[in-house]
């Protein structure tokens, strides 16, 4: 029955897969988010049929709790359907990538992330936390799916907005 569980869960990963790329590239378009990763169950391919997508941003230092609230106000517009798509759970400042929490749960959410845009940040986190690397032997994986990752997307809106809300 295990391996049935697992097999199911991973087939869900799969068609949540694409919704979750379309998410981090809307994501990604936020003011001030200079790096896009999935954490959680789909990081790990193991979802069951209604579990949420889960995010980590990194985005640019001062703006964290701008960029939370905006995104705050931008899922609650959502219909209920897709708000599921849009759970940033985690922002980090990308002058403050070093996480306090130093434990298996922390280093395991870490290194299992999958980077999806902003390469540069994307791998200053790892860099900035090699301690997982104690707890997590071989992680250096990461790197190469960080180098993956896409550039974040240009974006007019970007600029003016941040234009607007650079006042915090």
């Amino acid at each position: 029955e295990d391996v049935s569980r697992r097999l199911s869960r991973a087939a869900n990963a799969e068609r949540l897969w694409p919704n979750a790329r379309r998410a981090a590239a809307l994501l990604a378009r936020f003011p001030w988010v200079r790096g896009v990763l999935v954490t959680g169950g789909l990081s790990k391919n193991s979802v069951a049929p209604d579990d949420d997508v889960d995010f980590l941003l990194l985005v640019e230092s001062g703006h964290v709790w701008t960029t939370k609230s905006l995104l705050q106000l931008f899922r609650k517009s959502l219909p209920a359907a897709y708000r599921e798509l849009f759970c940033t759970n985690y922002l980090l400042s990308v002058g403050a990538l070093a996480l306090e929490r130093r434990n298996m749960y922390t280093a395991i959410e870490l290194v299992t992330a999958v980077p999806l845009y902003g390469p540069g940040p994307c791998q200053q986190l790892l860099d900035d936390n090699t301690w997982v690397r104690d707890l997590v032997p071989g992680v250096d994986w990461f790197s190469t799916r960080a180098a993956h990752a896409r550039v974040l997307p240009p974006s007019n809106g970007r600029r003016t907005l941040e234009r607007l809300l650079d006042s915090d």
